[in-house]
This record gives C-alpha cells, structure tokens and sequence, in this order.
C-alpha cells in the first residue's frame, strides 16, 4: 500500500502575532515521528517572536529541507554582530596583554642580569601583530627609559665610587705613614706636643677614611634601591597584567558562548521540513 507524504501548516491570524500558537504538522506514515492518532509529525518552533516570512501555501509540494516559515530574528543578529565585535575588541586586548606581560618579563631581566644590551631588542623578543606593537610601543619605552636612566645612574655612581675607593687608598697610605711617624717620634723623644699634634692629624685622617667608606656604602645603596624601585614597579604591573589576561580569558569565553547560541538561534528562526510532502492547508 503506498502513501502519500503531506504537510500541513494549520496558521490562524493569530500565530502571525505570537508564534507561540502556531504549528507545523507533517503527514507521513512512513517517515518522520508518526502519531498512532492522525500519522502526523509535528514540528514545533524552537523561538519566539513575529513570523518574517512563510515560503508555502496551501498544495505547495516541499523537499526535505526546504524553508517553511521564517520568524522575525534581526534582534538576534544585531546580538550576534554586537558580540562578534565585542570577540575580536577582547582578542586585541589579549594580544596587548600578552606583549605587556612579555615585554615586563624581558625588562625585569635585563634588570636582574645586568644586561643593558638587551633593553633595545624587548619589544622585538615578543610576538605581536605590528598594529598592536605599534599602539603599545610608547609604554615599552617608557621603561626602556627607566632601565636606561638606571644603567646610566650606575656607571656614574661606578666611577665616582672607583675614584672615592682610589681616595681611600691614598688616605689608607697616609695614615700608615702617620703611625710610622708617631712610632718614631715616641721612640727618639720628641715631645709630647708633637707626639699630639701627629695623634691629631692621624685621627682626622681615621674620619676622613670613615667618611669615605660611608659615602662609598651609600652610593651602592642608593644605585641598589634605584635598581629595586624599578624591578618592583614592573612586578607589579605583571601581576596585573596576569590577572588582566585571566579575566579576558574569561570574557572571551563568555562572548563565545553567547554567541554559540545566538547562532543558533538565527539557525532556528526559519523552520525546514525534515521530510518531503505536500502542505494541506494555511
């Protein structure tokens, strides 16, 4: 016994306004889900909104995937777009991210190794489109300058304390020489006014001397503190960044799930026939 496939599309005036109370019936005992009642599958809309567009009449012969109706979707893919743009906004931001973090990590290196020659090539040693190292080279910079400052302040406190150490030595000479001279003065019995006199001039060459090792030690604590002030800024901000990159990470997966689902709802807003018929009636 043969059959013949049928659809029927039952929509009142009302369904055209809220396609809530609209529905689709496929007639089709030998395909589709088929009722013990009537033999009719139905198919029920998986959105809500206005109807756009229907594509069948009444007689109309349809092929298995053919569009029936259609529903009003522009809201959902102003959504869509909205996120898509929002998607590649966050995928900027985690490429400026990523070079921030690579680039703080490579300066805080060049710090710890003491490698001034490294600080010019920090932002070639990151991988980033040429755009967006291009909108990120004016903080690079900004370090790179503070790095420069520092090696510049240490050669300049290096030589001042290689010349405060080279002072040091001849104060040292001087001071040995003035002990050898009191010895002698003591030994041969000169008086006791030049005895004080050669003390005198020995204890202000100790303070000299004690003067200048002091200077020397804070001129190393002050280019270690530059140096430390420096690293812990850039700690800092890759701390930040770090968490920054978690929390983008997190917004794009967000975005991408939303859009997932407004693609599938533009998927859904036009409903196909799942099997071949013929429509009865609208």
């Amino acid at each position: 016994m043969t059959f013949n496939s049928k659809v029927f599309v039952p929509l009142t005036i009302c369904a055209l306004i809220g396609i809530g109370l609209s529905e689709i019936e496929l007639v089709s005992p030998g395909r589709g889900f088929v009722d013990g009642k009537n033999n009719t599958l139905q198919i029920k809309s998986h959105s809500t909104g206005n109807v756009k567009e229907i594509y069948v009449s009444s007689g109309s012969e349809v092929k298995d995937g053919d569009p029936l109706i259609a529903f009003d979707n522009h809201d959902v893919i102003y959504k869509s777009q909205s996120l898509m743009k929002n998607g590649n906004n966050l995928q900027s931001q985690l490429e400026r991210t990523e070079l921030d973090i690579c680039a703080t990590r490579l300066l805080m290196d060049t710090l710890e190794n003491e490698d001034e020659k490294l600080i010019e090539s920090v932002i070639d040693g990151c991988e980033a489109s040429d755009k967006v190292k291009h909108d990120f080279v004016g903080v690079i910079k900004s370090y790179q300058w503070k790095a420069k400052d520092y090696f510049a302040y240490k050669k300049d406190i290096s030589a001042l304390v290689t010349a405060k150490k080279e002072e040091a030595k001849m104060i040292r000479d001087s001071i040995n020489i003035t002990k050898s001279k009191i010895r002698r003065l003591e030994k041969h019995g000169a008086t006791a006014l030049q005895v004080e006199d050669a003390k005198r001039e020995l204890n202000s060459m100790l303070q000299t001397l004690n003067e200048n090792e002091s200077g020397v030690t804070k001129l190393q604590i002050d280019v270690n503190s530059k140096k430390s002030a420096i690293f812990n800024e850039l700690s800092e901000r890759l701390v930040r960044m770090t968490d920054k990159l978690y929390d983008i990470h997190d917004e794009m997966a967000l975005n991408s799930n939303e859009l997932a689902l407004a693609k599938l709802k533009i998927d859904r807003s036009t409903i196909h026939s799942p099997i071949d018929g013929v429509v009865l009636s609208l």
